[in-house]
């Protein structure tokens, strides 16, 4: 089977709707031809071959993709024209079996068009910030224009998934969205951890470390994270913080507030490995 998927956001970029899409994808290339139709930015290649796997990652360029961890509108926008673009000449190179998209916005509306215009079999998964996200003044749901992008990219796809109860749930409420939606929950490989010593990391072997792993979002709260570090009141307590993003200024200044700059470690992003 040859599938297309279309995410605007794929490793290295985005957080865990691209991260859990290359899950999938990695799994189904090691029985299936897979192709990935995402966003490009500076430093990645227009075309990625995995050579152990049947997986391709094709990435079209979009403006203003200069943060790793989150897109701004401009790349947003640009990812309908170029995705689409790509995306028919895709079709009719690979004669895909089946597209799935991921997110209703921006990628519905590409992977939406590109399936209808080639009349290839549409599966949208809804994952919850393109839905739903009471930590923006610009949530989807509140705004006619978004709203509509959304109804039009749920009414365009054949099949629909959600990646909880409670997205599905929101979909159905916001949306007025009455069709099946299957939940299927994201999977992982097991991970493969190397051992390493404490020594090795640099870490005290004298110190309680609490790690948190994600991208510095505000509907992360890791503000509710910080002030919990001070209620502690312990010194030999450290917090490492794995990921970077645009809140990540606005955390060093409550740390320093707090007082606890010297207590936690802002460590960027770092490689799974």
């Amino acid at each position: 089977m040859k599938i297309l998927f279309v995410n605007y956001e794929y490793p290295p970029l985005g957080g865990g709707g691209g991260g859990g899409m290359k899950e999938i994808c990695e799994e189904l290339a090691r029985r299936h031809e897979i192709h990935v139709l995402t966003s490009g930015a500076h430093g990645l290649e227009s075309v990625e071959k995995h050579i152990s796997l049947n997986l391709t990652i094709h990435r079209v360029p979009v403006r203003g993709r200069d943060d790793r961890a989150t897109a701004s509108f401009t790349s947003m926008f640009d990812f309908l024209p170029s995705g689409i673009k790509l995306g028919n000449e895709l079709v009719r190179k690979f004669s895909f079996d089946v597209i799935n998209t991921w997110f209703a916005i921006p990628s519905g509306i590409t992977g939406g068009w590109i399936a209808k215009h080639n009349k290839v079999p549409h599966l949208l998964t809804v994952i919850g910030g393109d839905i739903y996200d009471p930590s923006k003044w610009y949530s989807p749901h509140q705004f006619l224009l978004s709203s509509l992008a959304v109804k039009w990219a749920l009414k365009r796809a054949d099949s629909h998934v959600a990646i909880s109860t409670d997205i599905a749930k929101r979909t159905r409420e916001y949306y007025k969205f009455n069709n099946n939606i299957d939940v299927i929950s994201l999977g992982i490989q097991k991970p493969e951890f190397s051992k390493a010593t404490r020594e090795q990391l640099d870490m005290d072997p004298s110190f309680r470390y609490v790690v948190t792993v994600g991208r510095q979002v505000r509907r992360k709260d890791y503000p509710t994270l910080l002030h919990a570090i001070k209620n502690l009141h312990r010194s030999d307590v450290r917090l490492l913080m794995i990921g970077d993003g645009p809140e990540q200024t606005n955390l060093k200044l409550l740390a320093r507030e707090l007082g606890i700059e010297n207590q936690v470690q802002f460590c960027g992003f770092v490689s799974s490995e």
